[in-house]
Protein backbone atom coordinates (compact mmCIF):
# COMPACT_ATOMS: atom_id res chain seq x y z
CA UNK A 1 0.00 0.00 0.00
CA UNK A 2 1.43 3.39 -0.97
CA UNK A 3 1.21 5.79 1.97
CA UNK A 4 3.17 8.74 0.56
CA UNK A 5 5.62 9.70 -2.18
CA UNK A 6 9.30 10.63 -2.11
CA UNK A 7 9.58 14.42 -2.69
CA UNK A 8 12.67 13.87 -4.90
CA UNK A 9 11.98 10.87 -7.14
CA UNK A 10 8.17 10.64 -6.61
CA UNK A 11 8.28 6.88 -6.01
CA UNK A 12 5.47 5.60 -3.81
CA UNK A 13 6.55 4.59 -0.31
CA UNK A 14 4.96 1.79 1.69
CA UNK A 15 5.62 2.89 5.26
CA UNK A 16 4.80 -0.51 6.78
CA UNK A 17 7.45 -2.08 4.56
CA UNK A 18 10.05 0.66 5.13
CA UNK A 19 9.49 1.05 8.90
CA UNK A 20 8.41 -2.38 10.15
CA UNK A 21 9.59 -1.72 13.71
CA UNK A 22 6.83 0.83 14.39
CA UNK A 23 8.90 4.04 14.62
CA UNK A 24 5.99 6.05 13.31
CA UNK A 25 3.64 4.73 15.97
CA UNK A 26 5.72 6.50 18.62
CA UNK A 27 6.72 9.72 16.85
CA UNK A 28 5.29 12.55 14.78
CA UNK A 29 8.11 12.36 12.25
CA UNK A 30 10.85 9.99 11.19
CA UNK A 31 14.04 10.68 9.17
CA UNK A 32 15.08 8.05 6.65
CA UNK A 33 16.61 7.50 3.22
CA UNK A 34 14.36 6.91 0.24
CA UNK A 35 14.84 3.27 -0.81
CA UNK A 36 14.79 4.35 -4.48
CA UNK A 37 16.96 7.50 -4.73
CA UNK A 38 18.78 7.25 -1.34
CA UNK A 39 18.12 10.92 -0.48
CA UNK A 40 17.28 11.89 3.10
CA UNK A 41 13.58 12.47 3.62
CA UNK A 42 11.36 13.10 6.60
CA UNK A 43 8.17 11.12 7.01
CA UNK A 44 5.55 13.10 8.96
CA UNK A 45 2.60 11.48 10.65
CA UNK A 46 -0.71 13.20 11.28
CA UNK A 47 -2.61 11.46 14.03
CA UNK A 48 -6.34 11.84 13.73
CA UNK A 49 -8.22 11.93 17.01
CA UNK A 50 -10.88 9.36 17.74
CA UNK A 51 -13.94 10.61 19.61
CA UNK A 52 -16.09 8.56 21.98
CA UNK A 53 -19.31 9.47 23.72
CA UNK A 54 -19.92 8.13 27.21
CA UNK A 55 -22.73 8.47 29.69
CA UNK A 56 -22.17 11.00 32.45
CA UNK A 57 -22.43 9.25 35.78
CA UNK A 58 -23.50 11.11 38.88
CA UNK A 59 -22.83 9.77 42.37
CA UNK A 60 -24.30 10.69 45.71
CA UNK A 61 -21.81 12.28 48.09
CA UNK A 62 -21.47 10.23 51.27
CA UNK A 63 -21.20 13.43 53.34
CA UNK A 64 -23.69 15.96 51.98
CA UNK A 65 -25.92 13.55 49.98
CA UNK A 66 -25.85 15.77 46.91
CA UNK A 67 -25.23 14.42 43.44
CA UNK A 68 -21.84 15.10 41.92
CA UNK A 69 -19.85 14.07 38.89
CA UNK A 70 -16.84 11.94 39.73
CA UNK A 71 -13.85 13.52 38.00
CA UNK A 72 -11.19 11.27 39.50
CA UNK A 73 -10.88 8.37 41.92
CA UNK A 74 -9.77 9.06 45.46
CA UNK A 75 -6.41 7.53 46.19
CA UNK A 76 -6.36 8.26 49.93
CA UNK A 77 -9.78 8.41 51.57
CA UNK A 78 -10.27 10.57 54.67
CA UNK A 79 -9.81 8.83 58.03
CA UNK A 80 -13.57 8.79 58.54
CA UNK A 81 -13.87 6.37 55.58
CA UNK A 82 -10.66 4.41 56.14
CA UNK A 83 -12.56 1.13 56.56
CA UNK A 84 -14.07 1.43 53.05
CA UNK A 85 -12.15 0.53 49.90
CA UNK A 86 -10.71 3.77 48.42
CA UNK A 87 -12.55 3.42 45.10
CA UNK A 88 -15.88 2.94 46.91
CA UNK A 89 -15.62 6.25 48.78
CA UNK A 90 -17.86 8.73 46.97
CA UNK A 91 -17.20 12.28 48.10
CA UNK A 92 -17.72 15.48 46.19
CA UNK A 93 -14.65 17.67 45.83
CA UNK A 94 -15.71 20.11 48.56
CA UNK A 95 -16.51 17.42 51.13
CA UNK A 96 -13.30 15.55 50.36
CA UNK A 97 -11.16 18.63 50.99
CA UNK A 98 -13.14 19.60 54.07
CA UNK A 99 -12.48 16.14 55.57
CA UNK A 100 -8.88 16.25 54.39
CA UNK A 101 -8.26 19.50 56.30
CA UNK A 102 -10.09 18.17 59.34
CA UNK A 103 -7.77 15.14 59.29
CA UNK A 104 -4.76 17.44 58.99
CA UNK A 105 -5.72 20.15 61.49
CA UNK A 106 -8.29 18.49 63.76
CA UNK A 107 -12.05 18.58 64.06
CA UNK A 108 -12.08 22.19 65.25
CA UNK A 109 -10.95 23.34 61.82
CA UNK A 110 -13.54 25.86 60.68
CA UNK A 111 -12.50 26.15 57.05
CA UNK A 112 -11.97 29.34 55.14
CA UNK A 113 -13.77 31.42 52.54
CA UNK A 114 -12.39 29.28 49.69
CA UNK A 115 -14.35 26.18 50.74
CA UNK A 116 -17.77 26.48 49.16
CA UNK A 117 -20.89 24.41 49.51
CA UNK A 118 -21.23 21.26 47.46
CA UNK A 119 -22.60 21.81 43.96
CA UNK A 120 -22.89 19.71 40.82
Amino acid sequence: MIDCYCPYCFVGLDIAEICPDGHLDRADSYDMKCPNCAKDIEIEVEKNPVYYANKIEYHECMECNKDFRLEYDLIIPPKKYADIAPFDVMLCNNCYWKLFYEDMYGENWKGDANVKTCTI
